[in-house]
């Protein structure tokens, strides 16, 4: 009856290693599992808070912009004291945009202003490299996790080839030389999003010899900051790199007057800023969540499995202690009745 009673009143079978050994240690093992994952859950829901207040002061600062884009262009219809203040206007605005992306912080973390460091160039940028259809046609490079500008140098020489550069499976841009035993300069770029991959490869086709060497230069609001965000129990992470939306930084201070084409040209820039920095932190958004999504199943998983081990069956034990519960009452009633016999027969004497 203890151990019924034990069963019912903790809903567990295995509740200790005497119990049974071996499911229990199996137990402690999964309920170790699920302490981790919970933790990665709590994880990845701070991360995609922090997300979502960058995306929602970056969806703020472009409202801002669109009100910007009027002024501007209502600077250059105006003349005279209309015109300072419509400029007064719009430097106003330019100081919501720096105010909203001064507050866009969750738990002591902005994304979208911060004083990162300049982005590192990639490991094997700047030095010199070779390739040649003869012996090594391509030859493949690793980019960092920012938007920018990839720059090709280089010196070719030897019977004709074609030089193409390689981005995300598609040619980004190529040049065919014909023979030419001196050697000659040129120079091929592409333009580089980090959601496409992170490598390169130049190729080289025919029989021509090239060297060369690359440069990297980021978009203007990426910084070199990032924060990473725990997304399984082995520790590994996935980095998501702050892109200050503050008004010089996308491009918006100084203030070109010069013409309206001028200015409306400087915001469209902006504009354009704005939007791919969304899509990165949409897109990262949506990977968080999925990935939470995914912590949230195997966690039910091995709470359904450490059930299936350890969890009583509790309508079965709570009817075994019902019934022995009744046992144990019409024992008590027999033994009572059994010792008063002895009693009712030295009555007949």
């Amino acid at each position: 009856m203890d151990t019924v009673q034990n069963r019912v009143s903790t809903g567990l079978k295995v509740t200790g290693a005497v119990d049974d050994a071996s499911n229990f240690a199996i137990s402690q093992g999964i309920r170790t599992e699920i302490r981790s994952w919970q933790a990665v859950q709590q994880s990845l829901n701070n991360s995609i808070g922090t997300v979502n207040v960058a995306i929602a002061g970056a969806e703020s600062i472009s409202d801002i912009v669109a009100d910007a884009k009027k002024k501007v262009i209502e600077y250059h219809n105006a003349t005279g004291a209309q015109q300072q203040i419509l400029l007064n206007d719009y430097n106003a605005l330019l100081d919501q945009i720096d105010q909203m992306a001064n507050q866009a912080s969750f738990n002591d973390t902005n994304l979208i202003n911060t004083n990162g460091t300049p982005i590192p160039d990639p490991p094997d940028a700047g030095a010199s490299h070779f390739v040649t259809s003869s012996g090594a046609p391509t030859r493949t490079h690793a980019l960092p996790d920012f938007e920018g500008i990839v720059n090709v140098s280089y010196n070719y020489a030897g019977a004709g080839s074609t030089i193409s550069l390689i981005y995300g499976g598609s040619t980004m841009d190529s040049v065919t030389h014909g023979f030419n035993g001196g050697g000659v300069n040129g120079s091929l770029s592409f333009n580089y999003s980090a959601e496409d991959g992170n490598d390169f490869t130049i190729n080289t086709s025919g029989l021509g010899n090239v060297f060369y060497e690359f440069t990297y230069t980021p978009s203007a609001n990426d910084t070199g900051e990032a924060f990473s965000a725990l997304v399984d129990t082995k520790g590994n992470t996935t980095e998501i790199y702050s892109k200050s939306m503050l008004a010089e930084d996308i491009g918006l201070r100084p203030v070109d007057l010069s013409s309206v084409q001028s200015s409306v040209a400087q915001i469209e820039t902006a504009e354009t800023i704005i939007g791919q920095t969304l899509g990165y932190f949409g897109s990262k958004a949506k990977q968080l969540i999925a990935t939470r999504n995914q912590a949230e199943g195997l966690i039910d998983s091995y709470k359904e499995g450490l059930g299936n081990i350890v969890d009583a069956n509790m309508s079965r034990e709570a009817a075994r202690l019902t019934s022995m519960q009744v046992q144990t009452q019409l024992s008590t009633q027999t033994l009572s009745i059994a010792n008063q016999r002895p009693e009712s027969l030295l009555g007949l004497f």
